[in-house]
């Protein structure tokens, strides 16, 4: 049973790594990696019998929207149709599977095993378990999703010139690593927010964050989705009233108002300028 549950350890580890390194390239990469380590993760747990030491945070929160989910197919026009949708759910295993697979006390070692197997040095030093190794995996997994997000940003700004011919005056709409214009904008929200939350509660923010953020931030804002735009503005007001030095410093609040209002005449530059181009389409049609 020890040699199952080793061999078990180093397979979920190597799906966590390999789920953070495909989250902003492949979907499908992700979602293989992603229900392949919940899977393993169930095994492992039905043979070493731990249901007790599974981590449930945002249990709650997670049981009320799977109850709105139920409920909104249930009084759908098409119900049976609709019921199809409810396998997205099992997403939320992924949630939990890499918490408590992280709050184990083998996850450190596991994970050194594969540094060593590779020769990764970020991963050959969490060999001891404990609050500390595990930290270190978490900044290390963290920092792998910011580079493989700046690294899609970078390769949206290439298509962005390329298909604008190189030049500025072109509007070009860009989907980046992902086939669809929305879903790349959004992963892209979602990874700025991360770095942004690096550079404001870590002490060591490092340069390359900084020039991550820019590259992430400038692919979000060539996407022209404002659905996005609102949503990193949302996350950032809440990021700072968290931060409460920066939020609560007089400068921040001195300048609320002139922020807001660059903020909103970007916006609505943007809009009027996406309303522009639509109306040339259908009179060019």
């Amino acid at each position: 049973m020890g040699k199952t549950t080793q061999v078990l350890d180093r397979i979920i580890a190597a799906c966590i790594f390999g789920f953070v390194l495909s989250a902003n390239f492949s979907i499908s990469s992700t979602q293989i990696f992603g229900y392949a380590g919940a899977g393993l993760w169930l095994i492992q747990i039905i043979l070493t019998r731990s249901w007790r030491q599974v981590e449930t945070p945002l249990a709650w929160p997670f049981l009320l929207f799977v109850v709105g989910c139920l409920v909104s197919v249930a009084t759908a026009l098409d119900p049976w149709l609709s019921l199809v949708q409810l396998k997205k759910l099992l997403t939320i295993s992924i949630f939990f599977w890499v918490v408590s697979f992280l709050s184990t006390a083998h996850a450190p070692e596991s994970f050194s095993w594969w540094g060593r197997l590779l020769k990764l040095p970020a991963f050959q030093k969490n060999r001891e378990a404990g609050p500390l190794a595990t930290q270190s995996i978490i900044n290390c997994m963290v920092d792998l999703l910011i580079i493989t997000g700046a690294i899609a940003a970078c390769y949206g700004l290439y298509q962005s010139y390329a298909i604008g011919g190189g030049g500025v005056q072109q509007r070009v709409f860009i989907t980046g690593t992902r086939a669809n214009l929305a879903t790349f904008a959004w992963g892209g929200m979602v990874i700025g927010l991360v770095t942004l939350s690096r550079l404001l509660f870590q002490k060591h923010r490092g340069a390359w964050r900084m020039a991550a953020l820019l590259f992430i931030l400038t692919g979000v804002l060539l996407t022209y989705t404002r659905s996005a735009w609102l949503g990193f503005f949302v996350g950032l007001f809440f990021l700072l009233y968290f931060k409460k030095r920066i939020f609560k410093s007089r400068i921040f609040l001195i300048n609320t108002e002139r922020f807001s209002e660059f903020f909103l005449r970007l916006f609505k530059r943007f809009s009027e300028g996406i309303c522009g181009m639509s109306l040339m389409k259908l009179k060019f049609l």
